[in-house]
Parts: structure tokens; C-alpha cells; sequence
């Protein structure tokens, strides 16, 4: 399945064309046949490059589950779930300088829920480097060490709701990732038992396509890169009945 994925994502189906319009290019035979493959990376990378059509793709995913603007209206809950993205392991590197705009965006939100739920404790759940370093700059915020719990995982976001199912299942908790990943996450956990409330972060696309930038560019183009690359997830997740 990965690598079916890698391979249809937009911006790799892109280079493949171009690595195609290349060799024919080279090959005198099909040289005059090297323009289709250029024609249609181009053609790609425009439509897929466009904000408007990333913004289509990812939008619906982003601003599926609200945010969660009041952690306070749920005094009953006690458990902040964050799953972990990129962080390179690089002693070079300041603590804050190590994640990616994602592990950032999911570190800030769960810190300010912890603000408004002091007596929760928070669940880091995800690859195990990432969850460590997660781990220390939570203590690097004041939160103590007794309220942060470490969940290592080797997998992806089901291998999160396995390793946690005797801990949390049919309770309710707090599930803190990047909103357009919330739609499967959420169906990932739900599918096990779980009762999450979405507390989605890391917005990338406005909720109105028209707000977004016509022109095509790299940045819309790795948008509708992960956008794919959810619809894939979700798509593999339900037809192997993980969510």
C-alpha cells in the first residue's frame, strides 16, 4: 500500500513523467513521442499545483470536526491524546528547532488545552524518537513529568489506537493532530472503541476553495500531495476494516 501511495501522490506521478519525457527524449526512436509525458507532468503540476484544487481536496478534510475552542465545557475528561509527527534527532539542533511545522502546531495546541484541563494527564502516542523529544519539550513548558505519559509505537495512527485500547477504550479524551489527518484518526479510533473529541490544528487551507490562490506553486502542490495521501489512508483503512 505505501507504496502504491508514493507512487500516485501528485507531485511523484510528476517526476515520473518527466524521468519518462527524458528518456524518450534520449531514445532517437521516441524522441518524437517525449512531448506527451512533458505535456502531461505540466498539465499536472498546474492543476494540482493550484490552490483552488488543493483547497478542494484538503479543505474538506481540515474543517470536517470543529475546533475545539472550549476544552473547559468537558470537565469529565482527564486524557489529552497527541500524536506525534516529524522531529529530527539532531543534538546541533535547539529543542524547538527539531519538529516540523506539524509536530509544532500539535505541541501548542495540547499544551493550551492542558492550560484549561491542569488535572489531565497527556498522552504522547507515535514513533518512539518523536514521542521522547515531544516528551522534553512538554517538560520545557512546566508541564510535570507525573501528567505526561509516553506511548511508543512502531506503525502509524491504528498501531496509536491498538497500543492504547486497555487504556482509554469506551472513555472520552481529548485527540490532538493536524486537522487534515483528523478524519482518519478519528475513524481509526471510533472503529476501536474509543470515544475522542477532535481537537484538530495545523490548518493549511482556508474552508472557502475560492479564499485560496489560483496560481499553481510548490507549496499548494504538497497540499494536495497530503490530501491524496489521506484519501489513500482512509480508502486502505476501510477496505481492511480499520476504520
Amino acid at each position: 500500500m505505501s507504496v502504491l501511495k508514493l507512487i500516485f501522490l501528485p507531485s511523484n506521478l510528476i517526476f515520473l513523467l518527466l524521468l519518462i519525457a527524458v528518456i524518450c527524449f534520449i531514445i532517437r526512436r521516441f524522441r518524437r513521442l517525449s512531448y506527451i509525458p512533458f505535456i502531461l507532468a505540466a498539465t499536472l503540476y498546474i492543476v494540482m499545483g493550484s490552490g483552488l484544487v488543493a483547497a478542494l481536496l484538503l479543505s474538506p478534510l481540515e474543517y470536517k470536526y470543529a475546533a475545539l475552542h472550549k476544552p473547559e465545557d468537558h470537565p469529565n475528561i482527564k486524557h489529552i491524546v497527541i500524536l506525534t509527527a516529524y522531529a529530527a534527532d539532531d543534538p546541533s539542533m535547539s529543542l524547538s528547532g527539531k519538529f516540523n511545522s506539524s509536530s509544532l502546531f500539535r505541541i501548542v495546541e495540547a499544551q493550551n488545552i492542558y492550560k484549561r484541563c491542569s488535572d489531565c494527564k497527556l498522552i504522547i502516542s507515535g514513533t518512539a524518537k518523536y514521542v521522547k523529544l515531544m516528551h522534553e519539550q512538554f517538560l520545557e513548558f512546566g508541564i510535570p513529568e507525573e501528567a505526561i505519559e509516553d506511548d511508543p509505537i512502531v506503525g502509524h495512527t491504528v498501531d496509536s489506537a491498538v497500543s492504547l485500547a486497555n487504556k482509554l477504550k469506551n472513555r472520552t479524551f481529548f485527540l490532538v493532530t493536524s486537522a487534515g489527518h483528523m478524519p482518519r484518526a478519528m475513524g481509526v479510533f471510533e472503529r476501536n472503541g474509543f470515544q475522542p473529541i477532535a481537537a484538530p490544528t495545523d490548518y493549511l487551507m482556508p474552508k472557502d476553495f475560492m479564499q485560496a490562490q489560483i496560481l499553481p506553486d510548490s507549496g499548494h502542490l504538497r497540499y494536495s500531495d497530503l490530501a491524496v495521501n489521506e484519501y489513500a489512508g482512509i480508502i486502505w483503512y476501510k477496505l481492511t476494516d480499520r476504520m
